[in-house]
């Protein structure tokens, strides 16, 4: 695997674990894509590209997941887990 494959493959897997705890998140707190996309103040279909993988997440996206959801960054970039953090339990 050259050093592009191996950046690309981790860049996948971080995408997959941020689409993954949103989906978690949102679920927990009885959301909807569209309240998601209501939240951060882009359209739906914006965010539907992105929770499938059509669309790269920005850092901008992130940040606003992030506050949206009251979970930090690094939950949401980290190995998928069903354990709500203090500031989601607040």
């Amino acid at each position: 695997m050259t050093r592009h494959q191996g950046q690309l493959k981790e860049t996948l897997e971080v995408q997959r674990n941020l689409i993954q705890n949103i989906k978690i998140r949102l679920t927990f707190k009885g959301l909807s894509q569209k309240d998601l996309a209501e939240g951060m103040g882009i359209s739906v279909p914006s965010v539907s590209l992105k929770m499938t993988g059509h669309t790269s997440w920005t850092l901008d996206d992130i940040t606003r997941v992030s506050q949206f959801l009251h979970t930090p960054i690094s939950v949401l970039l980290s190995a998928p887990s069903l354990a709500p953090t203090e500031a989601e339990q607040n």
